[in-house]
């Protein structure tokens, strides 16, 4: 099937009594360019109804009610519909939003090949009305979930403020009538909006909605499966690892311990390399072991970081250049001071800039927005950010997350076909065990580990790069906790956007870099553990341009340690693809390295893994 002309049956049920007046014509209002917005982004072949619950709204597209459609349109038995007719006295039938939602999932005309979804809006309980759940108000909403995963259909749902003359009775009244419009969505894969305090913005909650209708409803089902039961307190722990540090017992740890002398053997070699007797008298303040062994010269307290300097401007093709030689070390202040004043000073060192190999090679997927090459994957160059070439072309689907080994594999994720793919010169192979679920943040460590996550789910799976086999996949046993470390308050992962990451990326050191939409910035400094991370914030990327929007979906570096970031720039309506440059120790300045075409690209990455120094870090 085209993907861009994938069935999509999306149905509204709203509550028809008063109080969802205004949210029933905002929805009308807001309908066409919702669906124009979405088309953009997540072209499908929808099909939309409208109807309410034992009642229609005027000047608006609920004209017809649920039992007039499956009774006179679709010729339903009435004896069979679930939900109570209306009745002018007693507990308002305008309300069983639940009963009616069943009715729609097991009578509809869904068409065949479609995927099924239901909007339900109300500002009330899922069974008549009132600001109180009972037992017997749970029931209709666990009623409604077991048919909808019968009959493979999402439930959105839509809480909206409830009528000033009916506040809920206490702010726990308030919160258990969230959890249950949360408990119905998750439960079957869909999409929940809570506004119990003012009116959403029908366009985004539209045009989101539609988006997510376009996923199998199995997928949907299990990606939100945790999320549900952290919601129903079921939330179990994680499968024992025996390999990892939560093991108990000396052999347990046994991975940790060799990691740790070998650490500290390397520690010694290079201090030993450092200010060994061939280097007497070079050594005079108390000093630190680098942080890498290879390195030569002793490092003081106090001394500054030395920033590396920018990289001339070269060519458009990145060729393999001969390594630069470090510029000596600097002079101790002993030696400095024995200089006698009638010697000539020698004129201050000036390091050769360092040179961008292919290892430095920016590659950039496209989301199709606005767009006819979502998905493709483009090379620009570091040091211009101009275009140089098409990598991957890969027939205009949406472009979700891509990512490089070591040894030139790009691996990359469609998340219109939930499917997860790799290439090289040329070369496309899916790889079934890491399809599925979406992936909104990939990347490898420079032992060729895979780690993946979505952006809201402070869960990362890894798994190890092979090119001899596609039988990579993620599983329970092959993911990790990422929660902050202690006195963290600035939290990775979440619904909210403030906490939404969307990437990754690792230097030489292995730290793991998440970046988030709306451009903070947190570190993992050891990522050994196949358990948990911790994450520590550092500082929040600036926005590019007054007055435009600046989301953050990409992070990568250079060999010379200098960061990259893409997204997309939102201005007036219009979004472009963006490549953004700075360095850590600027803390969050950026210079727009490439201004694109319309849309915006998903994720960026490189073959690189920097040295950076603890101090840029603090």
């Amino acid at each position: 099937m085209d993907i861009e002309n994938k069935k999509v049956d999306l149905v509204f049920l709203i509550d028809s009594s008063d109080s969802m007046k205004d949210e029933a014509a905002a929805l009308s209002e807001k309908l066409n360019a919702a669906i124009e917005e979405a088309n953009k982004a997540c072209p499908s072949d929808l099909r939309v109804e409208f109807l309410g619950i034992e009642g229609t709204f005027a000047n608006s597209k609920f004209d017809k009610t649920v039992r007039n459609y499956l009774t006179e349109t679709l010729g339903v038995d009435d004896g069979l519909i679930k939900s109570r007719k209306y009745a002018a006295i007693g507990n308002p039938a305008q309300e069983d939003v639940a009963p009616a939602a069943e009715d729609i999932i097991k009578s509809y005309d869904w068409r065949a090949g479609a995927e099924k979804n239901l909007f339900v809006l109300g500002d009330e309980s899922l069974y008549g009305g009132e600001m109180v759940l009972n037992e017997e108000r749970i029931k209709a909403c666990d009623d409604a979930i077991s048919a909808a995963l019968d009959h493979a259909v999402k439930v959105h749902t839509y809480l909206g403020t409830p009528h000033q003359t009916l506040p809920y009775p206490t702010p726990a009244d308030e919160r258990a009538m969230i959890k249950e419009y949360k408990r119905l969505a998750l439960r079957t894969g869909g999409e929940h909006y809570i506004y119990t305090k003012g009116i959403a913005d029908f366009i985004q909650v539209l045009k989101d909605t539609i988006c997510a209708s376009k996923v199998p409803h199995e997928d949907s089902v299990d990606e939100k499966k945790e999320e549900a039961d952290k919601l129903e307190g079921k939330e179990t722990p994680d499968k024992p690892d025996n390999t990892g540090p939560g093991s108990s017992g000396l052999c347990g740890q046994a991975a940790d311990i060799v990691r740790a002398v070998n650490t500290l053997a390397d520690v010694l070699k290079g201090l030993v390399e450092s200010c060994g007797p061939q280097r007497a008298g070079n050594c005079t303040c108390h000093e630190k072991p680098l942080a890498k062994p290879q390195q030569t010269g002793c490092k003081c307290e106090g001394e500054p970081a030395a920033k590396k300097p920018e990289p001339a401007p070269q060519s458009d093709s990145l060729t393999q250049k001969p390594p630069v030689s470090p510029p000596p070390a600097p002079a101790s202040q002993d030696e400095s001071t024995q200089k006698q004043p009638d010697q000539p000073i020698s004129p201050p060192v000036v390091p050769a800039p360092p040179q961008y190999t292919e290892i430095d090679e920016l590659l950039a997927i496209a989301i199709n927005e606005n767009s006819q090459d979502g998905s493709d994957i483009y090379s620009h160059d570091p040091q211009t950010g101009k275009i140089l070439k098409k990598v991957v072309d890969n027939n205009r689907n949406i472009g979700q997350s891509n990512a490089l080994t070591t040894d030139g594999y790009s691996y990359y994720f469609w998340s219109n076909q939930r499917k997860a793919y790799r290439e090289k010169d040329g070369k496309r192979e899916e790889i079934p065990g890491l399809s599925g679920k979406k992936i909104d943040g990939m990347a490898f460590r420079k032992d060729n580990t895979g780690f993946m996550f979505t952006d809201s789910a402070n869960q990362v799976y890894y798994y190890q790069h092979d090119p001899a086999t596609l039988n990579m996949k993620r599983s329970d046993s092959h993911r990790l906790q990422v929660t902050p470390g202690p006195g963290e308050s600035v939290v990775a992962f979440g619904r909210a956007d403030s906490q939404k990451v969307t990437d990754m990326a690792f230097d030489s050191a292995n730290r793991a870099y998440f970046i988030g939409l709306q451009g903070r910035l947190w570190v993992v400094e050891d990522t050994s553990s196949t358990t948990s991370w911790l994450t520590r914030y550092l500082f929040q990327f600036e926005q590019l341009e007054s007055g435009a929007e600046t989301q953050f979906t990409g992070i990568t570096f250079d060999s010379q340690g200098y960061v990259y970031l893409c997204g997309r720039q939102i201005n007036g309506g219009v979004s472009r693809r963006f490549i953004a440059k700075g360095r850590l120790e600027d803390k969050g300045k950026l210079t727009l390295l490439y201004k694109g075409d319309p849309g915006g690209y998903a994720n960026i990455t490189t073959r690189a893994f920097p040295d950076i120094a603890e101090e840029v870090l603090k």
